[in-house]
Formats: structure tokens, C-alpha cells, sequence
């Protein structure tokens, strides 16, 4: 039983790997995938090659988050030293970017922030375009990514 198993995953696997796919969004907005083209309709044709990843993906987001905490004293920092010059300044604030293949933060900007604080606001902007998170070979990834702030 298992080498008939092992078999028709050899089978399927030479037909997942080495044919072409298909993509089209039918008339009621549904994305489809197949290595069969639809019969009617635009639809895009991409060539598959016989390697376990077709393209690269995105970085993952454990590593993204460890690298994120890693920076967060400096973050903080910052935080507890305008606390001394607004006190009670709380709230989350959020901001969205994109890290490039090289590592780099861009097109970062402020999604949502309950700070109403300009100044630390793009204080906290500095040091997350800062951040390095190494070469990848990775597409772009985009994501947010909060932090909250309560006074101690």
C-alpha cells in the first residue's frame, strides 16, 4: 500500500511540477487555478519549472517578529522619554512597510495612532526605517505591525 502511495504522489508530482497553470476570475468575481485553461475568457498562462518553489515568497513572519523585538527597547526608550514631558501619553499605534530582498524598510507610513503625538510619532518612523533584516531572497513583503503604550 505504501509504495502505491509513494507512486501516485511520483505521478501527481510530475504533473504539479512540469505543466503550466492557469488563473481567471469567472463572472461572479471567483479566482480560479488550473493546468487546464477555461474555455472562454481572459485568463493568465504561467510556465512552471520542475523546482519545489516557482517563485520566491515572501519573508515569514516569526523571523520579522524577532528582528522587531529585538528593536523595541529603542522604541520604548523613546516612549518613556516623552512620557516625562507628556504625562499619560498612552495608546497603539500602528504603521505599514515594506521590507525589500536587501532587507531595507520602505514605504513606511502610520496607519492608526492614538498617541496624537507628531513629534514621537516619526521619531518611532526613524527607527523602524532603520531596522536592517538582512538579505532574503524574498519578494517584497508588505506588512503592519502594532505597538501598544501604557504608562507605567
Amino acid at each position: 500500500m505504501k509504495y502505491l502511495v509513494a507512486l501516485v504522489f511520483i505521478i501527481m508530482s510530475g504533473f504539479c511540477f512540469g505543466s503550466d497553470a492557469y488563473k481567471w476570475i469567472d463572472a461572479n468575481g471567483k479566482m480560479h487555478y488550473s493546468d487546464v485553461p477555461p474555455k472562454n475568457g481572459p485568463y493568465e498562462k504561467s510556465e512552471r519549472n520542475n523546482s519545489v518553489r516557482d517563485s520566491k515568497a515572501g519573508r515569514d513572519e516569526e523571523s520579522i517578529r524577532k528582528i522587531i523585538e529585538s528593536k523595541k527597547g529603542k522604541i520604548y526608550s523613546l516612549y518613556n522619554k516623552r512620557l516625562k514631558d507628556v504625562p499619560g501619553l498612552a495608546g497603539k499605534f500602528t504603521v505599514r512597510f515594506a521590507i525589500t530582498e536587501n532587507g531595507k524598510v520602505t514605504d513606511i507610513r502610520i496607519v492608526t495612532s492614538d498617541l496624537n503625538d507628531s513629534f514621537l510619532e516619526n521619531q518611532f518612523i526613524k527607527v523602524i526605517e532603520e531596522i536592517d533584516f538582512g538579505y532574503h531572497a524574498a519578494d517584497v513583503t508588505k506588512l503592519s505591525y502594532s505597538f501598544d503604550f501604557i504608562p507605567q
